[in-house]
């Protein structure tokens, strides 16, 4: 680009017609972008003329502005974009405060954009100014300088690390703790996570400084003063991790009593539920240091999933049976008392904890899971459809928990030969026989709820449901299986396709490690049903895992060689006629190609005696063409030992 058009372009951005102002920035941005070589002249003219453009009386010139200098800043020179940086921290202070958040934006987005080998020269250029305004007098300033100090300490903290004097961490700490008293709710969550941030560069006798400092302002007599210094203490064991175990002590003594504070008040959930984070952060970073307080963890987050202070289980049966009538709405006051309910928090809190435990000290949990089991069941009342699913999510781990290791003689490199039939051998934990044995009677109260109108908790339960399958399919293939499978099969129209893959993938399951064909003999033209619509389902992983799944059921179904059950042959010839539209087309996903190879050499291996002869011959013509496609070559040949 010519220096006559970049001159030009410069008086555009000035012109007085807001529309041709934006469209001169734009325009040099798209040339800068480019490539346009730029002078230091120019250039430096370039970014004054953006800088100007921050303070224009449009709002869609300011809006552009900020999208523009975002765009350029990996474009211009390390010193221009410093001098920018530094224009806009002080812009910041001494500008107008109708531009303050203008200028706060601009310089977020050249934070977040700026090129890693920038870094070293940003933070040397305003974490000292940012920091100095953290004492300024006017809110609003020291706001945005702790909101861009953040982004600062969690985007460039490993060369802060490195280079411990380009911040001034005692006076910042000192700073940030005064404002945790501020009235200003924003700037007392800013300050907040600030300190978080801050605690990742710390020295180990700085963090031991700031932990004990925010513990004195901790005072159980007065929950509201120390909400935000409990908050503040659990942003630090969120970033600092195994460098809270040497104060792990105090922190436990510390949070103990407001676990056991019975008020119902937001502040008071709020307050328990970073209570209960500190908790799993503990358990999850410092696992040595915490397990002389893992009995007491334990038994507080068992005590606060079933924390509920406005649940009445009188409302609640009159609730799920005026369930049609709340379609047309709720009446004012019960509607208020849901938005005003914030004691959810505390039951997810609790849920994600539990969850650590079972995946980190299972050694712990397993001695209580029969009472867990029956916590769970009896949480399936839960209002949050959030919460809901972190509790079935509690049960899921607990039953992946069970089992050591799994392999299957069909499953090695075989999810290229696919052998469904092979059922996985399983190696179970012994804290096992204490989740089996309450299994059965759990799993048909979770049932009850596959109806749920929130698909999130439909898909917790399926997934639930798909878990068991692969830590202990005879459970189901027992008792269960009159209970799980037309339920699961009823919900299948209504469901995402996620939720759809999972139902056939249990399906296929529980066919797989099925020893008879007699119980899905019952179900036959459900699952036959569920088939033909998955097969047309627009979701390409949906009709591969359908072609799969009635591949599987054809080998059931003919596991007996002088098998001749009128209503098994007329089901595998349903699933022939569907299959072989789908064999011959080949403009289609390959998942889909190698699930209906699958299913048709199931059917030639094991219902050849229900097939013609040219019937027979046609498939063989097809599956020596899929040879030749080098994708499918591989799934061909595994299935010719069918």
């Amino acid at each position: 680009m010519s220096e006559s058009k970049i001159a030009t372009l410069l008086k555009d951005m000035e012109h007085g017609d807001q529309d041709n102002r934006e469209m001169a920035a734009t325009d040099m941005c798209t040339e800068i972008i480019k490539g346009a070589q730029l002078n230091e002249a120019l250039e430096k003219s370039v970014c004054n003329a953006y800088i100007k453009q921050l303070e224009d009386s449009s709002i869609n010139v300011r809006d552009n502005v900020v999208k523009c200098i975002s765009k350029i800043c990996s474009k211009i020179s390390e010193a221009q974009f410093g001098m920018i940086a530094n224009k806009l921290t002080e812009c910041i202070v001494k500008g107008s405060s109708e531009f303050r958040d203008v200028y706060a934006t601009c310089l977020k987005t050249l934070i977040g954009e700026a090129d890693e080998s920038f870094g070293t020269s940003l933070c040397s250029a305003l974490l000292e100014p940012l920091v100095s305004n953290t004492g300024h007098k006017m809110e609003a300033v020291i706001e945005q300088s702790i909101d861009l100090i953040n982004d600062l300490l969690k985007r460039f903290s490993v060369i802060l690390v490195h280079n411990p004097n380009m911040i001034k961490r005692e006076i910042l700490m000192k700073n940030l703790i005064s404002q945790l008293n501020s009235t200003n709710v924003a700037l007392k969550k800013k300050a907040s996570s600030c300190l978080g941030s801050l605690a990742v560069i710390m020295t180990p006798k700085q963090l031991s400084d700031l932990i004990s400092l925010l513990l004195k302002k901790i005072n159980p007599k007065n929950v509201a003063a120390s909400q935000p210094f409990i908050e503040t203490l659990g942003a630090v064991a969120e970033t600092v991790g195994y460098k809270l175990a040497p104060n792990l002590s105090s922190i436990m003594e510390a949070l103990r009593p407001f676990c056991a504070i019975d008020d119902p008040s937001p502040t008071d959930h709020d307050v328990k539920e970073i209570c209960l984070t500190v908790y799993e952060c503990s358990v999850r970073k410092c696992p040595k240091e915490v397990s002389a307080y893992l009995d007491e963890i334990l038994h507080t987050a068992l005590k606060m999933l079933e924390y509920d202070p406005n649940y009445n289980p009188d409302a609640a049966g009159q609730e799920a049976m005026d369930d049609d009538m709340n379609a047309w709405g709720e009446p004012e006051d019960m509607q208020q008392v849901a938005e005003d309910d914030y004691s959810w928090k505390v039951r997810r809190a609790s849920a994600k904890l539990l969850m650590t435990m079972i995946k980190y000290r299972n050694d712990k949990v397993k001695a209580v899971y029969g009472k867990l089991i029956e916590l769970i069941v009896s949480r399936l009342c839960e209002r949050d459809e959030t919460v809901k699913c972190d509790v079935l999510h509690i049960f899921t781990d607990m039953i992946k928990g069970m089992v050591l290791e799994q392999s299957s003689a069909g499953e090695g490199d075989a999810k290229a030969t696919e052998d469904m039939d092979m059922p996985a051998l399983l190696v179970r934990k012994s804290s096992a026989e204490s989740v089996l044995k309450d299994l059965p009677e759990a799993i048909v109260k979770i049932l009850d709820h596959v109806n749920d109108k929130s698909q999130m908790v439909r898909e917790a339960i399926v997934n639930l449901i798909y878990t068991v399958t692969i830590a202990d399919p005879d459970s189901i293939n027992g008792n269960l299986l009159g209970a799980v499978l037309p339920k699961t099969l009823s919900i299948y129209k209504e469901s995402t396709s996620t939720i759809k893959i999972l139902l056939l993938k249990i399906i296929r399951r529980l066919i797989r490690t099925s020893l008879s064909e007699d119980p899905y003999l019952p179900y036959l033209d459900q699952l036959v049903k569920v088939f033909k619509a998955a097969t047309t389902d627009e979701y390409y992983k949906v009709p591969a895992e359908a072609l799969k799944t009635a591949g599987s059921l054809v080998r059931l179904l003919r596991r007996q060689a002088d098998s001749s059950n009128p209503a098994t042959t007329k089901v595998i010839k349903e699933i022939y006629a569907v299959c072989s539209k789908t064999f011959k087309v080949g403009d289609v996903d390959s998942e889909i190609k190698q699930g209906v190879i699958y299913a048709m050499g199931s059917v030639v291996a094991c219902a050849s005696d229900i097939l013609t002869e040219k019937e027979i011959d046609d498939i063989l013509v097809t599956l020596q063409e899929r040879l030749k496609n080098d994708a499918l070559t591989l799934h061909a040949v595994s299935y010719t030992h069918l």
